[in-house]
Parts: C-alpha cells; sequence; structure tokens
C-alpha cells in the first residue's frame, strides 16, 4: 500500500498552505523521537528521511506507523557511507570509504572529479530503500541542500520523473543567507529563472523557503516567525526544521520548543495558514491547475 495512500485531503488553497518539515528522519533515536513528538503535537507537517544513518531503519517503522506524517526523500552524499558498497561509487567516498565532506564534495562535482553516473546510481539506490519499506515520498529535497549541487538536480528530476515524485524543495539559497545581504538578492534574482523553469516542468514548490533556525535569536521566536509569515501572504511557504539537531543539540531543542508553542498554532490559524505535507500541496496544484500558482511564481525565496 502506498504510504500516501488516504493522505490527499483535506486539501488546502495553496496560498494559505504552510509545509513545516523536520529534516534528518533518521539520523538518530533522538531526532527521531524528536520528529515524532512535534509531529504528534501539531508542529510538523512533513519529514525527510536518510536511508544512510544509524536510526533509518527505526525511522522507517515510524514512518509506517503515522500515516498522517508526510515522509519525503532526503537525498545524502555528504555524511556517513554510502548505500551502494564504496568501490562501486569511488569518485564520491574517501579512503574509509564514507562521503567526501560538503566542501570537497562540492569542489568534486563542479569540476568533473566525482562521477555523474555515480551519483545517479547511489540516489538510484537510496530512494530504493524507501520503495522498497513500502513508502511513497510525498517530496525530495537534500541533506545540506544536496538535491541542488552542480549536475546532480537533473539526476534528482530526472528519477522524480519516474518514480512520480512531483514536488521538490527550492533549489534556492535564500534560507541560509543573512536576510538583509547583498548576497541573497543576487542569488533571488539569478535563480528565479531556474525556479520558473522547474514549474514549467511540472515541479511543484513551496512559494518561500524559510529556515526556523533563522529566527531563534530574536527576542520572541514566535512573534519573528510569524511575522515572515504575514510578510509571504499569499505564497505557499515551507518552514524548514531541524528538531533535535545532530549538530547543535540546544538549537534543536530550542526549534522543537518554537515549533510546538501554542501561540504559534493560534497564530497560524489566525493566519488563515493550512497546516500540509506536500503530498497534500500536490494535490491542492493539480486541482487549481498552473493559473493558481501565479503569485508564487513572482516569488524569490
Amino acid at each position: 500500500m502506498s504510504h500516501v495512500a488516504g493522505r490527499r485531503e483535506p486539501l488546502s488553497p495553496r496560498g494559505t498552505a504552510l509545509v513545516i518539515n523536520g529534516d534528518d528522519f533518521g539520523y538518530s533515536a533522538a531526532i527521531n523521537r524528536a520528529i515524532v513528538g512535534a509531529h504528534e503535537a501539531g508542529g510538523l507537517t512533513s519529514t525527510t528521511l536518510l536511508v544512510n544513518q544509524g536510526a533509518s531503519r527505526e525511522a522507517l517503522r515510524l514512518a509506517r506507523r503515522y500515516p498522517t506524517l508526510g515522509v519525503g526523500w532526503h537525498v545524502n552524499l555528504t555524511e556517513g557511507g554510502p548505500v551502494l558498497p564504496p568501490g562501486e561509487v569511488p569518485s564520491l567516498v574517501d579512503r574509509r570509504g564514507r562521503f567526501r565532506p560538503l566542501g570537497a564534495q562540492l569542489a568534486g562535482l563542479a569540476v568533473g572529479r566525482s562521477g555523474v553516473a555515480e551519483v545517479e546510481r547511489e540516489l538510484r539506490a537510496q530512494l530504493a530503500l524507501l520503495l522498497d519499506a513500502g513508502l511513497t515520498p510525498t517530496h525530495a529535497d537534500g541533506h545540506l541542500h544536496a538535491h541542488a549541487f552542480p549536475h546532480v538536480l537533473p539526476i534528482v528530476l530526472r528519477i522524480m520523473a519516474e518514480r512520480q515524485i512531483p514536488t521538490l524543495r527550492s533549489p534556492l539559497l535564500g534560507a541560509w543567507l543573512p536576510p538583509r545581504a547583498a548576497a541573497a538578492r543576487l542569488v533571488a534574482w539569478a535563480e528565479r529563472r531556474r525556479v520558473t523553469a522547474l514549474r514549467r516542468r511540472g515541479v511543484v514548490l513551496a512559494g518561500r523557503l524559510l529556515d526556523a533556525a533563522r529566527f531563534l535569536a530574536a527576542p520572541d521566536p514566535v512573534v519573528a516567525l510569524v511575522a515572515a509569515l504575514e510578510r509571504r501572504a499569499g505564497a505557499s511557504v515551507e518552514i524548514m526544521t531541524h528538531p533535535a539537531w545532530n549538530r547543535n543539540a540546544a538549537r534543536g531543542t530550542a526549534e522543537v520548543a518554537l515549533l510546538t508553542d501554542r501561540r504559534l498554532h493560534v497564530a497560524l490559524d489566525a493566519l488563515g495558514r493550512r497546516r500540509v505535507h506536500y503530498g497534500q500541496l500536490v494535490a491542492q496544484t493539480v486541482a487549481d491547475g498552473e493559473a493558481a500558482s501565479v503569485a508564487d511564481r513572482r516569488d524569490d525565496v
């Protein structure tokens, strides 16, 4: 049975849709508990699963246990070991047989040292683990934005099309850049065509991508996040989160506290923000047709 079978209702107007996604499902038992707990508390609608980590099997079991939690494919080329034997993807791994770190992997892909054919074989093997577990991913995104790496995005899109996964986290970098930095404006301008091209190919994207961690330094993170959503009225939004974050436990705990704060839930209801997972966003996009996303097409993340 499909993992998302029966998950297409209720539909939500795209302009008010809010996907709250917890990354790194499967990284550790602590992260698994945080994601499931935040979902039970109404603070998470979606997650993306790493298939090559120590708690991945537990995450696969939990995904089947919580059918209201949308589960996506977390593309990974930078952490842990490959799903395939290291000898089958030698350009992607170090001497220990583990993925090269972010900087080295990006450089290798950019200059051709990392084999594109090896990337495709590894990504197909990763997705196969999800599918073989009986899960149908609601969407795809990437660990450390791996789905948008040089030469990787076309592979991800090709596999998505073959497997009928219609939804992708925005490949734009705006969520990781300081909001008023000149670089943020430059990236938004340079990559707007990329998003338009993806939508023309039928790929569904949220209109905006926000990083929950950006709001943690505010005097009141709930107020700061709600204000950001108010400024993006009329656009569908994904909030990217890292509950019990593996690199900073305090930050992960703070994100869980933000997501499960009852004041946030009340404010979202007052804004008319419908909390959905990507499967529900897809259903509304199909129902509305391409013309419904005119406002989102003008957004830069």
